[in-house]
């Protein structure tokens, strides 16, 4: 099985942005030039599926086509239960494929436009018996999957209709016209990266990490705090304003932040109640920006990184950013294996839990 499907995810790119919700994707075109953006990368080789109930679009789900066009069909069915659990009643797919098509020899006129090669019924395309598949354990989940399209280089075809007259052999044209829903994605500041490649590389290590030095003066600095707060008779004494001081530094994500300074959160937040008060914070959106977590997290070696990028993580999963949540939590398990709440990210976005019906974090005691 491939090491990273992007399992469901919410359909929302924005967290602030109520437009979202109301964003129209109507036609195929509109469907197809919508998933990069919801996806945050252009897809290669890859079944994505568009959850809805009634119109309202709810989930965005990613996976690998060598994980579902096999026999096994566990991968598929765990995700469309995920879906279900979701409450979709409704399905749009489009398969993503360089797989050459049969027949296509491909015809160009002297304008460059392919000709409709193709009979008038058209060859079988690539993937129609894992699509047929879909249909049946869609079913069996109360979903209708309402059309299923293949999306070739430049061209789409529906899996559902045979009709020449709106549906023709050889294929349709994307339409290059920009949608509304581009427009509106842009404006929120949502440009697709190229691949999902590219938005693991977001989360690399810097060149310059904090040093090992660095990082036992931190360690050895807090421990002091720790150990004077244990003499006063108040063991915890020392937390509230280590949090504060955090909360205040990510709350100016413009401020330059030093090997050393990232470092010292680093080290505080291995501790479990910094690094709490750290997740309530982030989850009730007082993190003007959370990309802080991220800039932290590429700074430190491991396990210091683990911290700060589950955060960030824990962040784009709130946004509705199911596919960076995936790459956070395998750059913190790889960094941390044993990291339980990396670990529950994970079960949440497999899980299809929607993040914008999830309640808030309670506040620790």
């Amino acid at each position: 099985m491939s090491d990273h499907p992007d399992r469901p995810r919410s359909a929302r790119p924005d967290a602030g942005s109520t437009e979202w919700r109301a964003a129209s994707i109507r036609t195929p075109d509109e469907v197809i030039r919508a998933v990069p953006y919801l996806l945050g990368f252009h897809p290669r080789e890859s079944l994505v599926l568009l959850a809805l109930n009634g119109s309202r679009l709810v989930l965005t789900v990613r996976l690998d086509l060598l994980d579902v066009a096999g026999e096994d069909p566990t991968v598929l069915r765990e995700t469309l239960a995920a879906v279900a659990r979701a409450q979709a009643d409704r399905l749009l797919g489009v398969v993503v494929t360089d797989t050459p098509l049969p027949d296509s020899d491909t015809a160009t006129t002297d304008t460059g436009e392919r000709s409709e090669a193709r009979s008038a019924a058209g060859p079988r395309l690539p993937y129609a018996e894992l699509v047929e598949h879909l249909g049946v354990l869609a079913a069996g989940f109360a979903l209708n999957l309402a059309d299923t399209m293949l999306l070739h280089e430049d061209r789409w075809w529906s899996y559902q209709c045979d009709d020449p007259s709106c549906c023709p052999p050889a294929g349709r044209p994307v339409d290059t016209a920009t949608t509304s829903f581009e427009t509106l994605a842009v404006t929120y500041g949502t440009v697709p990266l190229d691949n999902r490649d590219e938005l693991a590389r977001l989360l690399e290590p810097v060149e310059t990490l904090a040093s090992a030095v660095e990082i036992e003066r931190a360690a050895r600095a807090l421990e002091r705090r720790v150990t004077a707060a244990a003499r006063t008779g108040e063991p915890d004494a020392w937390q509230q304003p280590v949090i504060e001081d955090l909360l205040a530094a990510a709350g100016a994500p413009r401020a330059t932040v030093t090997t050393a300074s990232a470092a010292r959160w680093g080290v505080a937040l291995q501790r479990i109640s910094v690094r709490d008060a750290a997740w309530v914070a982030t989850d009730a959106g007082q993190i003007p920006d959370p990309r802080w977590w991220c800039l932290i997290g590429r700074m430190l070696p491991a396990p210091f990184c683990a911290a700060p990028l589950f955060l960030f993580g824990w962040s784009a999963w709130r946004d509705g950013n199911g596919a960076l949540a995936n790459v956070c939590t395998e750059r913190v398990l790889a960094a941390d294996p044993d990291y339980s709440a990396a670990r529950l990210l994970d079960v949440a976005c497999r899980a299809g839990v929607n993040p914008h019906t999830t309640p808030p974090l309670g506040l620790t005691s």
